[in-house]
């Protein structure tokens, strides 16, 4: 008989309450931020198992629009101390990705995933194929109505820890991480296309 123990199997996460990144402090999103880039580099490294407590910390992540202090080279403290962390834990081009979303990367309330899954409702989407593309970290996905649930869903990301933390969440489901115009999809293959990409100009 093995004695090795069979692995939790893990599966898409959903979001049972909401985590309102504009309740929170930007102390405590900063805190959220750091924890899920630990847990996401645990996971990756084989030092955690991914299981639901895992994917409740990597679920925390919310980007890094409005928290420019972090990439204040000036700012001390917490701050600073948060700065070396991302140094050490992410990659350059990481890094320098998570300084310039500052003002992009804010990820959509759930009222608002709600309403336009009310919207699709009513247009009488009941199941499909589903493309997201600019995903975040997934809470389109994460959000999904019971009624919609065999629904196979399709991520897209660019940022890679958004979309790495995606693809532990949402296992189920196919995320990519590459820029859109990477994809390879076939046309007149989805059926509805979501998302709140982040609108500038840049």
């Amino acid at each position: 008989m093995s004695n090795i123990l069979e692995k939790e199997k893990v599966s898409n996460f959903k979001i049972t309450e909401e985590i309102l990144p504009d309740k929170l402090t930007p102390s405590e999103r900063l805190n959220n931020n750091l924890e899920a880039i630990s847990m996401l580099n645990r996971v990756e490294k084989g030092e955690r198992e991914l299981n639901i407590i895992a994917q409740e910390t990597l679920a925390k992540y919310v980007g890094w629009g409005g928290l420019v202090d972090v990439f204040d080279e000036s700012k001390v403290g917490q701050w600073e101390e948060a700065r070396i962390f991302l140094k050490e834990n992410l990659s350059s081009s990481e890094y320098e990705a998570a300084k310039e979303s500052t003002l992009t990367a804010f990820y959509t309330p759930k009222i608002v995933i709600d309403g336009v899954y009310k919207t699709l409702s009513d247009m009488g989407f009941k199941s499909g194929n589903i493309l997201e593309p600019s995903m975040g970290v997934g809470n389109f996905i994460g959000n999904l109505p019971d009624e919609m649930n065999k629904s196979k869903f399709y991520g897209v990301e660019l940022d890679s820890v958004s979309g790495r933390i995606a693809k532990l969440l949402y296992p189920e489901s196919d995320m990519q991480v590459k820029g859109f115009e990477e994809t390879s999809f076939s046309n007149n293959f989805f059926d509805v296309a979501i998302g709140n990409v982040p609108f500038g100009e840049f």
